[in-house]
């Protein structure tokens, strides 16, 4: 016992190096900026701060699209109810060996959870796989995403629509740098 030692959540990072992108964005040009959010369909996992964001993003960024895979009903209907649903593209839940190809999709993840994280494997797969994430604190909820992102370094939190649009047009850059991460190698 004294040379034995514990893993904390341990993430194989050599399985998340590479992906094909989902064909429901293979019709999008390259320099089309496309955030993401993957989760369970279940409505504690989902925080409609993404949603909320992604419509002051699309004030910037009108070229810009959301992939939401597992969305719940509610957050549909808030996408509606910003007039932001026809740049919003949903698909259903992935199998666990599609979900590399959802980060070659994406060029940032907005990931907010009503909930919180208790650890967040998301946002570590997300970083595994190059792409810069944006998230919100949760402290009186479970609150790990704040353990895995170093604001500024590693990712942003921010916690209004605001702050989290201002983070993700940071990481897409402005049209006129037809960013694309996808474009690029990741680092």
């Amino acid at each position: 016992p004294k040379h034995m030692t514990g893993i904390y959540n341990p993430l194989d990072t050599s399985k998340f190096s590479s992906g094909t992108p989902l064909g429901c964005v293979d019709h999008l040009e390259e320099e089309t900026p496309v955030i993401g959010k993957i989760g369970r369909p279940v409505s504690e996992k989902w925080g409609k701060l993404t949603i909320r964001a992604f419509a002051e993003v699309q004030k910037a960024r009108p070229d810009t699209k959301l992939l939401l895979v597992g969305a719940p009903e509610k957050i549909k209907k808030e996408a509606r109810s910003l007039g932001c649903d026809d740049q919003v593209i949903y698909r259903d839940t992935l199998p666990p060996d599609k979900v590399n190809d959802f980060y070659a999709s994406i060029d940032a993840l907005a990931h907010t959870s009503a909930i919180g994280e208790s650890f967040g494997y998301v946002i570590a797969e997300a970083m595994a796989s190059g792409v810069p994430v944006v998230v919100d604190s949760t402290p009186m909820r479970d609150n790990a995403q704040i353990e895995l992102v170093r604001h500024g370094e590693t990712g942003y939190i921010a916690n209004s629509a605001s702050g989290f649009s201002e983070a993700l047009i940071r990481l897409l850059g402005t049209s006129s740098d037809t960013y694309s991460t996808k474009a690029r190698e990741r680092t």
